[in-house]
């Protein structure tokens, strides 16, 4: 099963990491922008987050990955966290998964999470064992999850594609993503900036901030790699 564990916590700063890395959120604190989502979570979080299915959808750039990592890390450490994309995940793999987490052994203590990357690219079949896994006979137990993300444009493929994605869709909480840049401009202008001043790479106004983040439709990555080449300082 192709899989990358994700280190979740915020280790040495390596001057070679990309700003966008670097400057991912480490708690929901620092989630701006996706308001509507974090209280979701915030409502949840005294039922518990585990035995759930969890679907986020928006841009690219928007936070969701962000969200993503933060709410599996909730669940999970980082040896029970797999992440995968879509496209190499196989009904073997989430049956695999699935008798992993029977028990919580020695190697991965606490929780499990499966993520899953660009889920628009899910196999029929693979879809068909997701179902069984949140609705069946073999429901997840308390303390797993399953974390599924896509782009807006992903969501499309997924709603008009040969599987019906809805059936999938009803067996998880759809957390409520920003996904117009005018709603998210200003506080990720506002982030863009600190983190400019925190790197010496600053020399502009909130304004140029703003007509950045318009500019590259509100994809904080994107800001955060033209911040890392010098765009805005002062020539």
């Amino acid at each position: 099963m192709p899989i990358s564990i994700r280190t979740l916590t915020q280790g040495d700063n390596d001057m070679t990491e990309p700003l966008f890395e670097k400057h991912r959120p480490r708690t929901y604190a620092d989630v701006v922008g996706q308001d509507r989502a974090v209280k979701a979570i915030a409502t949840l979080r005294p039922r518990g987050l585990g035995g759930r299915g969890y679907y986020l959808s928006g841009p690219s750039g928007f936070g969701k990955s962000s969200l993503a990592y933060l709410l599996a890390a909730e669940i999970a450490p980082d040896i029970g966290t797999t992440e995968v994309d879509a496209t190499q995940l196989t009904p073997k793999d989430v049956e695999e998964w699935r008798l992993s987490c029977r028990s919580k052994t020695f190697e991965a203590p606490g929780g499990r999470v499966l993520l899953i990357n660009e889920c628009h690219g899910l196999r029929k079949d693979t879809v068909k064992m997701l179902l069984n896994l949140l609705d069946g006979q073999t429901r997840l137990p308390g303390y797993a999850a399953v974390i599924m993300t896509t782009t807006c444009e992903g969501q499309l493929q997924l709603f008009e594609g040969n599987v019906d994605a809805h059936p999938l869709m009803s067996r998880c909480v759809v957390l409520p993503m920003a996904t117009k840049v005018e709603d998210v401009a200003l506080p990720f202008a506002i982030r863009l900036r600190s983190i400019a001043q925190s790197e010496h790479l600053d020399g502009r106004s909130l304004v140029e901030y703003l007509a950045q983040v318009r500019r590259n439709k509100g994809n904080q990555r994107m800001c955060l790699n033209e911040i890392e080449s010098g765009a805005m300082l002062v020539s």
